[in-house]
């Protein structure tokens, strides 16, 4: 390629790196954006598969993995295992590591085949509650604000 032809490919290159530059900032602040819609959150926060970093047994079987959905535990389940985690009368403004934890257990106990919350809660270490715990606080805190668009006065 001449010298002349390699100059203009390199100024042309330039000049186009700018605009592709802002359209892919465009595509990620769309994506941020559409990330913090609260009721995609919510469907995106509610369910998973937490893959144990210390596996636990239960009727005899290793358990490597729980499954969650929150949403599907229902309003009467959820209100229960929020109770569980709060014997003084916590709000529902705010969710307690203990009620979060709570959540989580009456979740995958649910969700995971071969195990019930009584499992759940005697066999996740402090590694994997650290993770329930964090995974239901954000689905909680997701909840609220997705309930809060719903609102109309």
């Amino acid at each position: 390629m001449s010298e002349e032809i390699k100059e203009e490919v390199k100024e042309e290159t330039v000049e186009a790196a700018p605009q592709e530059e802002a359209k892919d900032a465009k595509k990620r602040k769309k994506k941020a954006n559409e990330a913090l819609e609260p009721d995609e959150a919510v469907k995106t926060l509610s369910r998973g598969k937490l893959i144990l970093f210390k596996p636990f047994i239960a009727d005899d079987k290793e358990i490597t993995e729980l499954v969650y959905d929150f949403e599907n535990l229902g309003g009467l389940d959820m209100a229960k295992a929020m109770d569980r985690g709060a014997p003084n009368g916590a709000n529902a403004f705010r969710i307690t590591n203990e009620q979060a934890l709570e959540l989580f257990i009456a979740s995958a106990g649910k969700e995971t085949e071969g195990v019930d919350a009584v499992d759940v809660r005697r066999g996740l270490s402090s590694v994997d509650t650290v993770k329930a715990v964090q995974l239901a606080t954000v689905f909680f805190i997701a909840s609220s604000q997705a309930g809060n668009a719903r609102i109309t006065k």
